[in-house]
Protein backbone atom coordinates (compact mmCIF):
# COMPACT_ATOMS: atom_id res chain seq x y z
CA UNK A 1 0.00 0.00 0.00
CA UNK A 2 1.09 3.35 -1.06
CA UNK A 3 0.44 6.80 0.17
CA UNK A 4 -0.45 7.39 -3.52
CA UNK A 5 -2.85 5.63 -4.18
CA UNK A 6 -4.60 6.73 -1.02
CA UNK A 7 -4.57 10.13 -2.34
CA UNK A 8 -5.96 8.74 -5.95
CA UNK A 9 -8.48 7.35 -4.27
CA UNK A 10 -9.79 9.80 -2.30
CA UNK A 11 -9.41 12.56 -5.01
CA UNK A 12 -11.84 10.04 -7.30
CA UNK A 13 -14.02 10.13 -4.40
CA UNK A 14 -14.49 13.89 -4.91
CA UNK A 15 -15.02 14.25 -8.39
CA UNK A 16 -16.48 10.93 -9.08
CA UNK A 17 -14.78 10.27 -12.06
CA UNK A 18 -11.44 9.13 -12.61
CA UNK A 19 -10.88 11.60 -16.08
CA UNK A 20 -11.50 14.21 -14.23
CA UNK A 21 -9.50 13.40 -11.38
CA UNK A 22 -6.61 13.07 -13.60
CA UNK A 23 -7.08 16.77 -15.21
CA UNK A 24 -6.94 17.90 -11.53
CA UNK A 25 -3.91 16.67 -10.26
CA UNK A 26 -2.08 16.22 -13.42
CA UNK A 27 -1.44 12.62 -13.26
CA UNK A 28 -2.54 10.34 -16.47
CA UNK A 29 -5.64 8.53 -15.88
CA UNK A 30 -4.19 4.72 -16.49
CA UNK A 31 -1.84 5.31 -13.67
CA UNK A 32 -4.73 6.01 -11.55
CA UNK A 33 -6.93 3.54 -12.35
CA UNK A 34 -3.80 1.18 -12.34
CA UNK A 35 -3.07 2.27 -8.65
CA UNK A 36 -6.33 1.84 -7.79
CA UNK A 37 -6.62 -1.50 -8.97
CA UNK A 38 -3.78 -2.56 -7.19
CA UNK A 39 -5.21 -1.18 -4.00
CA UNK A 40 -8.55 -3.44 -4.40
CA UNK A 41 -6.43 -6.51 -5.30
CA UNK A 42 -3.88 -5.93 -1.98
CA UNK A 43 -7.03 -5.11 0.32
CA UNK A 44 -9.11 -8.26 -1.64
CA UNK A 45 -12.20 -5.53 -1.48
CA UNK A 46 -14.13 -3.71 -4.91
CA UNK A 47 -13.45 -0.42 -3.52
CA UNK A 48 -15.64 1.56 -6.61
CA UNK A 49 -18.63 0.81 -9.13
CA UNK A 50 -17.57 1.39 -12.68
CA UNK A 51 -20.59 2.62 -14.97
CA UNK A 52 -20.48 4.96 -17.53
CA UNK A 53 -22.33 7.48 -15.84
CA UNK A 54 -19.16 7.13 -13.83
CA UNK A 55 -17.57 5.56 -10.55
CA UNK A 56 -18.58 5.48 -6.94
CA UNK A 57 -17.51 4.21 -3.63
CA UNK A 58 -18.70 0.70 -2.78
CA UNK A 59 -19.59 0.04 0.91
CA UNK A 60 -15.75 -0.97 1.48
CA UNK A 61 -14.70 2.21 -0.76
CA UNK A 62 -16.23 4.51 2.18
CA UNK A 63 -14.44 2.56 4.71
CA UNK A 64 -11.19 2.73 2.95
CA UNK A 65 -11.50 6.21 2.02
CA UNK A 66 -12.58 7.58 5.35
CA UNK A 67 -9.13 5.92 6.87
CA UNK A 68 -7.30 7.41 3.77
CA UNK A 69 -8.18 10.87 4.74
CA UNK A 70 -6.96 10.61 8.69
CA UNK A 71 -3.76 8.92 7.28
CA UNK A 72 -3.13 11.30 4.66
CA UNK A 73 -4.00 13.54 7.11
CA UNK A 74 -1.63 12.57 9.65
CA UNK A 75 1.39 12.61 7.10
CA UNK A 76 0.51 16.04 5.93
CA UNK A 77 1.13 17.61 9.58
CA UNK A 78 4.14 15.10 9.58
CA UNK A 79 5.35 16.83 6.61
CA UNK A 80 4.65 20.16 8.49
CA UNK A 81 6.24 19.43 11.49
CA UNK A 82 9.65 18.77 9.40
CA UNK A 83 9.65 21.80 7.53
CA UNK A 84 8.97 23.61 10.47
CA UNK A 85 11.97 21.77 12.48
CA UNK A 86 13.85 21.89 9.21
CA UNK A 87 12.92 25.91 9.29
CA UNK A 88 14.37 25.90 12.95
CA UNK A 89 17.48 24.79 12.42
CA UNK A 90 18.50 26.88 9.43
CA UNK A 91 17.54 30.09 11.72
CA UNK A 92 18.53 29.48 15.19
CA UNK A 93 22.10 30.48 15.31
CA UNK A 94 24.00 32.65 18.44
CA UNK A 95 25.60 31.90 21.55
CA UNK A 96 25.55 29.50 24.07
CA UNK A 97 27.52 29.72 27.08
CA UNK A 98 27.25 26.44 29.65
CA UNK A 99 28.97 26.17 32.51
CA UNK A 100 29.09 22.37 34.48
CA UNK A 101 30.55 21.48 37.75
CA UNK A 102 33.13 19.21 38.99
CA UNK A 103 32.16 15.51 39.74
CA UNK A 104 29.57 15.92 36.62
CA UNK A 105 29.06 13.09 34.14
CA UNK A 106 30.35 14.31 31.63
CA UNK A 107 29.75 12.06 28.86
CA UNK A 108 26.24 12.89 28.90
CA UNK A 109 26.99 16.33 28.22
CA UNK A 110 29.07 15.10 25.15
CA UNK A 111 26.11 13.49 23.79
CA UNK A 112 23.80 15.78 23.88
CA UNK A 113 26.63 18.78 22.38
CA UNK A 114 27.29 16.42 19.50
CA UNK A 115 23.43 15.41 18.56
CA UNK A 116 22.86 19.35 19.12
CA UNK A 117 25.95 20.39 17.21
CA UNK A 118 24.48 18.67 14.48
CA UNK A 119 20.71 19.93 14.37
CA UNK A 120 22.35 23.67 15.02
CA UNK A 121 25.58 23.83 13.43
CA UNK A 122 24.93 27.83 13.77
CA UNK A 123 24.93 28.02 17.35
CA UNK A 124 28.59 28.84 19.05
CA UNK A 125 28.90 26.54 21.94
CA UNK A 126 30.94 27.87 24.51
CA UNK A 127 31.79 25.09 27.94
CA UNK A 128 32.98 26.41 31.18
CA UNK A 129 33.95 23.95 34.34
CA UNK A 130 33.17 26.01 37.66
CA UNK A 131 32.51 24.91 41.55
CA UNK A 132 28.96 24.77 41.95
CA UNK A 133 29.06 28.49 44.12
CA UNK A 134 30.70 30.31 41.40
CA UNK A 135 28.59 28.87 38.69
CA UNK A 136 25.36 29.76 40.60
CA UNK A 137 26.31 33.38 41.08
CA UNK A 138 27.85 33.32 36.84
CA UNK A 139 24.16 32.53 36.13
CA UNK A 140 22.53 34.87 38.62
CA UNK A 141 24.72 37.67 36.97
CA UNK A 142 23.71 36.68 33.65
CA UNK A 143 27.09 35.55 32.80
CA UNK A 144 26.23 32.02 31.48
CA UNK A 145 22.90 30.80 29.99
CA UNK A 146 22.35 27.66 31.92
CA UNK A 147 24.62 25.66 34.45
CA UNK A 148 24.97 22.04 35.10
CA UNK A 149 25.46 20.85 38.56
CA UNK A 150 25.39 17.55 40.71
CA UNK A 151 24.28 19.14 44.60
CA UNK A 152 23.48 16.95 47.83
CA UNK A 153 20.01 16.40 48.04
CA UNK A 154 20.05 17.90 51.86
CA UNK A 155 20.54 21.25 50.47
CA UNK A 156 18.15 20.79 47.20
CA UNK A 157 15.53 20.72 50.11
CA UNK A 158 16.61 23.42 52.16
CA UNK A 159 17.05 25.60 48.99
CA UNK A 160 20.29 27.36 50.45
CA UNK A 161 23.70 26.58 48.95
CA UNK A 162 25.95 29.02 51.11
CA UNK A 163 24.61 32.36 50.68
CA UNK A 164 22.84 31.48 47.67
CA UNK A 165 18.97 31.31 47.21
CA UNK A 166 18.17 28.14 45.14
CA UNK A 167 14.61 27.94 45.35
CA UNK A 168 13.81 32.14 44.81
CA UNK A 169 17.08 32.76 42.54
CA UNK A 170 16.94 29.93 40.17
CA UNK A 171 14.86 27.04 38.05
CA UNK A 172 16.42 24.00 38.86
CA UNK A 173 15.00 20.65 37.19
CA UNK A 174 16.69 17.11 38.02
CA UNK A 175 17.83 15.33 35.42
CA UNK A 176 18.97 12.07 37.48
CA UNK A 177 19.51 11.15 41.13
CA UNK A 178 23.26 10.12 41.97
CA UNK A 179 24.98 8.96 44.74
CA UNK A 180 28.89 10.23 46.06
CA UNK A 181 31.35 7.57 46.19
CA UNK A 182 34.94 7.41 46.78
CA UNK A 183 37.26 6.87 44.13
CA UNK A 184 39.99 4.70 44.68
CA UNK A 185 43.27 3.32 42.45
CA UNK A 186 43.27 -0.36 42.16
CA UNK A 187 47.05 -0.65 44.55
CA UNK A 188 45.17 1.05 47.30
CA UNK A 189 45.29 0.07 50.47
CA UNK A 190 41.15 0.54 50.64
CA UNK A 191 41.20 -1.37 47.53
CA UNK A 192 39.11 -4.36 49.39
CA UNK A 193 36.97 -2.40 51.27
CA UNK A 194 32.93 -2.89 50.29
CA UNK A 195 31.76 0.25 52.61
CA UNK A 196 33.44 3.02 54.23
CA UNK A 197 32.04 6.04 56.11
CA UNK A 198 33.49 9.31 55.65
CA UNK A 199 35.22 9.61 59.04
CA UNK A 200 37.34 6.45 58.14
CA UNK A 201 38.22 8.26 54.76
CA UNK A 202 39.80 11.54 56.65
CA UNK A 203 42.02 9.24 58.01
CA UNK A 204 43.72 8.62 54.18
CA UNK A 205 45.12 11.19 52.21
CA UNK A 206 42.90 12.62 50.29
CA UNK A 207 42.65 14.54 46.56
CA UNK A 208 39.83 16.73 45.85
CA UNK A 209 39.23 18.03 42.33
CA UNK A 210 39.08 22.49 42.89
CA UNK A 211 39.56 24.83 40.21
CA UNK A 212 40.14 27.67 42.78
CA UNK A 213 40.16 28.26 47.08
CA UNK A 214 36.79 28.99 47.55
CA UNK A 215 34.65 26.96 50.28
CA UNK A 216 32.51 24.15 48.54
CA UNK A 217 29.90 21.89 49.69
CA UNK A 218 31.89 19.13 49.36
CA UNK A 219 34.38 20.69 51.87
CA UNK A 220 32.05 21.66 54.53
CA UNK A 221 30.53 18.09 54.54
CA UNK A 222 33.71 17.09 55.09
CA UNK A 223 34.54 19.35 57.91
CA UNK A 224 31.09 17.82 59.68
CA UNK A 225 33.73 14.57 60.41
CA UNK A 226 37.12 16.05 61.08
CA UNK A 227 40.31 17.17 59.20
CA UNK A 228 42.08 14.83 56.90
CA UNK A 229 44.88 13.59 57.42
CA UNK A 230 46.79 14.98 54.45
CA UNK A 231 44.96 16.71 51.43
CA UNK A 232 45.85 17.44 47.49
CA UNK A 233 44.30 20.33 46.11
CA UNK A 234 44.17 19.77 42.35
CA UNK A 235 43.29 22.38 39.78
CA UNK A 236 44.43 19.76 36.92
CA UNK A 237 41.91 16.95 36.82
CA UNK A 238 44.27 15.21 34.84
CA UNK A 239 46.38 15.35 37.84
CA UNK A 240 43.80 14.79 40.43
CA UNK A 241 42.80 11.58 38.56
CA UNK A 242 46.70 10.59 38.57
CA UNK A 243 47.07 10.88 42.43
CA UNK A 244 44.16 8.76 42.42
CA UNK A 245 44.83 5.86 39.53
CA UNK A 246 48.26 5.53 41.59
CA UNK A 247 47.10 4.75 44.45
CA UNK A 248 48.50 8.22 46.38
CA UNK A 249 44.98 9.53 47.38
CA UNK A 250 41.38 8.70 47.85
CA UNK A 251 38.80 11.31 45.66
CA UNK A 252 35.20 11.59 45.66
CA UNK A 253 33.11 11.49 42.54
CA UNK A 254 29.61 10.87 41.36
CA UNK A 255 28.65 7.25 41.25
CA UNK A 256 27.36 7.80 37.36
CA UNK A 257 30.94 9.21 36.61
CA UNK A 258 32.94 6.43 37.48
CA UNK A 259 30.20 3.80 36.13
CA UNK A 260 29.27 5.44 32.38
CA UNK A 261 32.34 7.48 31.80
CA UNK A 262 35.39 5.56 30.21
CA UNK A 263 38.41 8.37 31.11
CA UNK A 264 37.79 6.91 35.04
CA UNK A 265 37.87 2.98 33.91
CA UNK A 266 41.19 2.23 36.00
CA UNK A 267 39.10 4.11 39.16
CA UNK A 268 37.37 1.54 41.82
CA UNK A 269 34.67 2.87 43.69
CA UNK A 270 33.69 1.96 47.42
CA UNK A 271 30.02 3.46 48.50
CA UNK A 272 29.82 5.20 50.98
CA UNK A 273 27.66 3.99 53.71
CA UNK A 274 25.08 6.26 54.97
CA UNK A 275 24.58 7.13 51.16
CA UNK A 276 25.12 10.93 50.45
CA UNK A 277 22.14 11.05 48.01
CA UNK A 278 22.82 13.95 44.97
CA UNK A 279 20.74 15.23 42.27
CA UNK A 280 22.62 16.03 38.67
CA UNK A 281 20.77 18.64 36.92
CA UNK A 282 19.96 22.19 34.56
CA UNK A 283 19.64 25.00 36.60
CA UNK A 284 19.17 28.75 34.79
CA UNK A 285 18.56 32.08 36.40
CA UNK A 286 14.78 33.60 36.89
CA UNK A 287 16.04 36.84 36.19
CA UNK A 288 17.03 36.52 33.03
CA UNK A 289 14.90 35.58 29.56
CA UNK A 290 16.13 31.80 28.30
CA UNK A 291 17.05 31.60 25.30
CA UNK A 292 15.50 29.39 21.85
CA UNK A 293 18.90 28.17 21.77
CA UNK A 294 19.45 27.00 25.83
CA UNK A 295 15.81 25.51 26.01
CA UNK A 296 16.61 23.20 22.33
CA UNK A 297 19.91 22.36 24.53
CA UNK A 298 17.85 21.14 27.70
CA UNK A 299 15.46 19.39 25.60
CA UNK A 300 18.27 17.20 23.61
CA UNK A 301 20.27 16.37 26.88
CA UNK A 302 16.83 15.18 28.94
CA UNK A 303 16.41 13.18 26.23
CA UNK A 304 20.02 10.83 27.31
CA UNK A 305 18.75 11.34 31.32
Amino acid sequence: MRIEQLYYLTEVAKTKSINLTAEHIYVSQPSISEAIQKLEKELGVTLLNRSPQGVYLTEDGETVVKRAREILKIVDELKSDLKSNETKTSLLKGSLLISYAPLINVSIIQKALSDFSKNYPKVNITLKEQLVEKLMLNIKDGKADLGLILIPDELLISGKLSKIDINNEFHFERLFNDKLVVGIGKTSPLSKRKFITIKQILKYPLAIYQTDNEDTWLMRLLKRYGEPKSLFKCDSNKLFKKLIIEGMAAGFFAKSTLIEDISYKEILYIPIRNNVQLSCGWIRSNNYPFSEAAQEFVKVLKSYC
